[in-house]
C-alpha cells in the first residue's frame, strides 16, 4: 500500500448494520521509517476497540495503528 502526505476520511464501522459512518478527516505522514495517521482527539475519543477505517488511493484500509493522544 502507498502510503502518501494526504488527507484522508476516517470511518468507523457500526455493529449492528456494518455501514461504514465517517467520523472525520486526518493526514498520513511517514518519518524515519514509520507511519502516522494524525487527527484531532475528539476524532477518535469514542473509537476505542472499534473497527475503524481510513480510505487512500481508492481503497479502505482497517486501522492498524497503535493509538497515541494527546489530552483532550
Amino acid at each position: 500500500m502507498p502510503w502518501y502526505n494526504s488527507i484522508v476520511p476516517i470511518y468507523c464501522q457500526d455493529t449492528d448494520t456494518k455501514k461504514y459512518q465517517s467520523v472525520g478527516t486526518g493526514f498520513l505522514v511517514g518519518f524515519e521509517g514509520f507511519r502516522f495517521l494524525v487527527t484531532a482527539a475528539h476524532v477518535i475519543k469514542n473509537l476505542q476497540g472499534k473497527k475503524v477505517f481510513f480510505y487512500l488511493a481508492n481503497s479502505m484500509f482497517e486501522n492498524q495503528l497503535h493509538w497515541y493522544t494527546s489530552p483532550l
